[in-house]
């Protein structure tokens, strides 16, 4: 078969899905142009909960020789069909509620998925992009184990986060586009961890990197119909650091957020922003350059007068207490001094008398969102 045909077999082969749900019509674009197949719900990008399935059996037929296919020797000879396939795929994933087809660690065309977003072929890693963050949309009704699916989804996205850390050029817009195709569907609750992905990107030394990082969150955040600001709120506790933590070397990350968030008071109203919860693990790695902008920011001149103000006391306090160390005063004091000798003339106990309540109420929040070990070590402390 020529690899024309290869590609019209797997178009029409996907599109068997749409015409199962009844969601396939003939539309004419212009005039002048030939009929073409259009599917009501795979044209529109905002389209998530897949439309009643009319014949379940030519649906799953459908995947089944679309699996078939892909497995073919021969498959992988030709770079356009590839392609065919992966966009092929992005519609098959979209109409199918299948945990087995859903899956990237069990199902082959999942598993090809990931494989092909580090693809030598641009083409196919884009499309590989696209087609990532359909995974991650959730199916309700659909009888799976959420935990599980949660899980694997998760491990997806660490999948990803390893691919970025690569700092490899060619596979940095695919990252990106996956990053942003998941924002734009996944829970809530992990939406934190891809805004963190993309953060990191708004910081990269190309600034044609950093600016598909920067136009991917305002995609994400339109389609999640809130402003760039609203969309950051919730996962500041995490992102914060990110934000900042290479604020002498490398500003560029948080000039980018002050252009997300639209602050009239640029870099230094960020910094007043996010200090709370920025400035524990500034302490807790030792990033004295960057608290000294932080207290410039604030009108101060010293580095440990941000560390004193009680709001950001208790929050520091509270990280460093729950940190897994033999001597948890001798160690959390250490930063604390070395971030400014006047802390040398304090004592830990001291810190803590300042606001003991709000310091037990922080660390609350830190075992939160700690594992059992850091749960069980706050909950020793605050017994």
């Amino acid at each position: 078969m020529s690899q024309e045909r290869q590609c019209q077999t797997l178009d029409l082969l996907s599109r068997i899905c749409c015409s199962a749900d009844g969601t396939l019509r003939l539309r004419q674009k212009t005039p002048d142009l030939p009929m073409q197949l259009e599917c009501l719900f795979c044209s529109k990008s905002d389209s998530i909960v897949p439309p009643k399935c009319l014949n379940r059996a030519a649906r799953d037929q459908a995947i089944s020789c679309f699996i078939a296919i892909i497995r073919l020797p021969g498959f992988q000879e030709f770079k356009r069909s590839r392609v065919f396939a992966m966009v092929a795929l992005r519609r098959l994933a979209k109409h199918s509620p299948s945990l087995g087809f859903l899956d990237f660690e069990t199902s082959f065309p999942g598993q090809w998925c990931l494989d092909c977003l580090r693809s030598s072929i641009r083409e196919l890693r884009v499309a590989a992009g696209r087609t990532f963050g359909i995974y991650f949309v959730d199916r309700p009704n659909n009888g799976l184990d959420k935990n599980l699916v949660r899980r694997k989804r998760k491990n997806a996205l660490e999948f990803l986060k390893t691919l970025s850390d690569k700092d490899v050029m060619h596979l940095h817009e695919a990252c990106i586009l996956a990053w942003g195709q998941v924002g734009r569907v996944i829970d809530e609750d992990d939406l934190g961890l891809v805004l963190l992905g993309l953060v990191e990107y708004l910081g990269h030394r190309n600034t044609i990197v950093s600016a598909w990082a920067f136009s991917e969150i305002l995609n994400v955040a339109d389609t999640r119909g809130v402003s760039p600001r609203r969309l950051f709120q919730p996962y500041w506790p995490c992102l914060a650091f990110s934000v900042v933590k290479d604020l002498v070397s490398k500003p560029q990350t948080a000039s980018k957020v002050t252009e997300l968030l639209q602050l009239q008071g640029g870099v230094p109203e960020l910094l007043r922003l996010l200090q709370r919860q920025a400035l524990p693990w500034l302490v807790l790695k030792k990033k004295r350059d960057v608290i000294q902008k932080i207290a410039e920011a604030r009108g101060e001149t010293e580095s440990f007068q941000p560390c004193l103000d009680t709001m950001n006391l208790s929050s520091i306090l509270a990280l460093l207490l729950a940190q897994d160390v033999p001597d948890i005063g001798d160690f959390s004091m250490s930063l604390l001094r070395h971030i400014s000798p006047q802390f040398s003339r304090s004592e830990l106990v001291e810190l803590l008398r300042t606001d003991p309540l709000l310091v037990a109420l922080e660390l609350f929040k830190v075992a939160a969102d700690g594992d059992d070990a850091r749960r069980a070590r706050v909950s020793w402390m605050t017994y």
